[in-house]
């Protein structure tokens, strides 16, 4: 006996022929787990819109689709089925010396026919995913949805995954495990009849709009996994655990590169293939042509690369490959998930964001995507390299480098103008190439960017501003000036949105602005923005962070500034100012996360003013940060259900995220009104308060969720934010200022450059940095 034959005496008296675990279950496995996790919508309707015309589909009642592949089919495939068992069950009458083993392959080939259609019939009766005849981009009132998402075994109204009809043909598939040990040539026919009937059946159904492509592929999935692993349980459990089984042939360096270079093309990239390819109803031969070239020609840079990677040590390359497919497959997680793309800005975002923060992005589902994307990677790392002429094999390695160059400059050449194009018209895909763009962004970011939090001395912007009210001892003026968190313009109340997120600042009397652009889409750049004479019409991040800003200007013209964080830090803006840190046992904090009610629960008690001098107290809200949305607002204020509390934001529908969203503005609107009433209640004390969000936030619009997109591209929904004011009379009257001067800019279009002008011109504050245009209160 061969480590290729293993005998098990127990079932059978016959050789189990040798398998190849990886070849029968992980990749089969590995394939399958990619099409329930990476549904390939746009694949699927453009496949079938060929056989869709008219809004109709010409094959629907065809009497050869219908009578002959649909009816006839399914007795067709009955045939060999019974061919199968007549065969087995004379072994069992005849051959005295294998009854045995063919009264088990029989009673195998038995289980696996019945299993395989009944798990097909079970999954396809509580789906939820549509045909194509049902769904709304054919004319239908079913949305496409994931093969899993919504799943109900006890009640589907649509019941079309996985595909059903390739299940006649894919099912055969017992008939060859059965017989592969006792007539491997016919078993061997056997095996391609299943592959060809299912193809056909499946392709048949497919054309007449009932199923898409990837019910058919899933089905063929699972019909093979369930009577392979049926047939290693009875007859195989010996040669499963064999060493040989597992053994992965050694690959030479060129090879390997090439396979790595195929799955980053393909796997990591799906992000970019989906922002690639156009919508169904557009597609074109030509359109396949492009993205045909478009992937050969991804693969043969990534093959370059490899091939100069493959120049160093074995184990270098080989952790180096790792690393890269890490980075590469966190990269794709992330914008499949969350629609990011990875920009300097995002991975600027991504580096200044705390341990707390960056534990709400971890789900179960970025996890899962992670560890799917590197498999292939870690199975190749681990197969032997051929080590021997190593000088031979690099050489050989370089030369395929430059000849997959040669290749791709070639095909470049001749499709310049569509990627010239598409790169044009989605500027954000070339943001989704993985690994290249975080290696890009990411070196990018940490050479030539400055670090907000850093303490190197800032250039003096104005050496003398000064106070131009008078101060008196006995005066006391306090203006808090509340920084939101992810606040967007679209789902504020006050500016006409359909629910009213904002109740109690309706009752307040606030002045409220409808058209307020923020300076960025992530906090790392709105932050020092706002408070910088730079702002947005002149950006330029390194004088940003090389001068001074706003509350260095109010510090030296006497006024008392104070900073009270809730959030990851203030991005370098509060480094003058005083700090006053949050009360981590107050009732408003769990487990070190606050809500924002803590930012003022004691504040009576931690507030002092200083005399004679103006007071400006800062507060940095974590307000509706998310994915976490649900956890920004307490239980007994949350209005709208269902809530989502799922960090993995595809798992949830569109109401629930935006209901636990809603949520969070709710309690952000209590909170300010709460600081609101309390500035009211101060006795002797000039007040105001300015409220403005540092960025938006997508809620699923476009496939995009979060924020951070770089600028240029960002929808609305990032770059509009919300924003609110309200004063005393005895601040109005003490500074010289009116509300109707506010009023009549609140009507109007403003941006977060406003904001260093107006708190200096409400304090009456003299600088030469100051420009009366940008001041919202003259």
């Amino acid at each position: 006996m061969t480590n290729f034959e293993l005998l098990d005496r127990d079932a059978s008296r016959v050789h189990v022929r040798h398998f190849n675990a990886w070849l029968w279950f992980i990749l089969p496995l590995w394939c399958l787990a990619m099409l329930i996790t990476y549904p390939p919508h746009t694949l699927d309707l453009a496949v079938s819109s060929q056989f869709f015309s008219a809004g109709t589909w010409p094959l629907h009642n065809n009497w050869l689709f219908s009578e002959v592949f649909h009816k006839g089919g399914k007795i067709f495939a009955a045939l060999p089925a019974l061919i199968t068992l007549i065969i087995l069950w004379r072994g069992v009458r005849n051959d005295e010396n294998l009854r045995a083993a063919y009264r088990h392959r029989f009673i195998y080939a038995l289980i696996a026919m019945i299993g395989a259609l009944s798990t097909i019939w079970l999954l396809k009766s509580g789906s939820q995913a549509p045909c194509p005849w049902d769904s709304v981009e054919f004319g239908g009132r079913f949305p496409i949805v994931a093969p899993f998402s919504g799943f109900n075994l006890f009640h589907s109204a649509t019941r079309c995954w996985p595909g059903g009809h390739a299940g006649a043909g894919f099912f055969l598939f017992a008939c060859y495990f059965a017989l592969r040990d006792l007539r491997p040539g016919f078993a061997r026919n056997m095996g391609f009849l299943a592959l060809g009937l299912g193809l056909a059946l499946g392709g048949a159904r497919m054309m007449q709009g009932a199923h898409f492509l990837s019910h058919n592929l899933a089905t063929l999935l699972i019909d093979w996994l369930l009577c392979a692993g049926l047939y290693v349980m009875m007859f195989g459990r010996r040669a499963i655990l064999a060493p040989s089984s597992w053994r992965l042939p050694p690959l030479s360096l060129p090879l390997a590169a090439l396979y790595i270079a195929f799955i980053w093309a393909s796997v990591t990239n799906i992000a970019f293939w989906s922002a690639l390819v156009p919508a169904a109803g557009l597609w074109r031969a030509s359109d396949t042509l492009f993205l045909v070239s478009f992937f050969i020609i991804l693969t043969a840079l990534f093959t370059l690369l490899l091939s100069l990677l493959a120049l160093l040590p074995t184990r270098v390359f080989k952790t180096l490959v790792f690393i890269l497919s890490v980075i590469a497959a966190v990269g794709s997680a992330f914008s499949t998930i969350y629609g990011t793309v990875m920009s300097p800005d995002m991975l600027r975002n991504a580096f200044a964001t705390d341990p707390a923060e960056i534990t709400g992005l971890l789900s179960s589902g970025l996890l899962w995507r992670v560890l799917l994307a590197i498999t292939p990677i870690v199975a190749l790392l681990f197969a032997p390299i051929v080590s021997k002429r190593p000088l031979l094999i690099r050489i050989q390695t370089l030369s395929g480098g430059l000849i997959a160059l040669a290749c791709a400059s070639a095909l470049t050449y001749a499709n310049f103008q569509g990627i010239s194009s598409s790169m044009r018209n989605k500027p954000q895909a070339r943001y989704l190439i993985a690994p290249v763009n975080i290696l890009y962004s990411g070196v990018r970011t940490a050479l030539s960017d400055g670090n907000p939090d850093a303490t190197y001395p800032r250039e003096v912007i104005d050496p003398s501003p000064r106070q131009t009210v008078t101060p008196q001892p006995s005066d006391k003026n306090l203006l808090v000036v509340v920084i939101g968190e992810t606040a967007r313009a679209q789902n504020w109340g006050l500016n006409g949105y359909a629910r009213d997120t904002t109740p109690e600042l309706g009752q307040r009397s606030v002045i409220n602005f409808s058209d307020v652009s923020s300076c960025g889409t992530s906090t790392d750049v709105s932050l020092p923005c706002m408070f910088s004479r730079v702002g947005r019409a002149d950006y330029d991040r390194q004088k940003i962070l090389r001068e001074e800003g706003l509350i260095d200007i109010l510090k030296r013209a006497g006024v008392q500034v104070i900073w009270r964080d809730n959030q990851s830090g203030c991005k370098g803006v509060c480094r003058a100012a005083q700090d006053l840190p949050v009360n981590p046992q107050a009732k408003e904090c769990k487990n070190g996360v606050c809500l924002d009610g803590a930012l003022i629960s004691d504040i009576n008690e931690k507030l002092f003013f200083k005399k004679g001098a103006p007071t400006v107290l800062f507060l940095h809200m974590i307000g509706n940060h998310g994915p976490a949305y649900w956890q920004r607002s307490p239980k007994e204020q949350k209005k709208f259900t269902p809530e989502c509390t799922d960090a993995d934001l595809s798992h949830c529908s569109a109401e629930s995220i935006v209901n636990a969203y809603d949520n969070a503005l709710l309690y952000t609107d209590s909170v300010l009104s709460q600081t609101i009433d309390w500035l009211k209640s101060m006795k002797g004390v000039n007040t105001g308060f300015i409220y403005v969000s540092d960025h938006g936030e997508s809620l699923g619009e476009k496939n995009l969720y979060l924020h951070g997109a770089p600028y240029f591209i960002a929808p609305e929904v990032q770059k509009h934010v919300p924003m609110v004011m309200w004063f005393s009379e005895g601040f109005q009257k003490h500074f010289g200022f009116s509300r109707n001067a506010i009023e009549k800019h609140a009507a109007q279009p403003v941006s977060h450059d406003n904001l260093y002008h107006t708190v200096l011109g409400l304090l009456g504050i003299s600088s030469r940095t100051y420009v009366p245009q940008l001041d919202l209160s003259r």
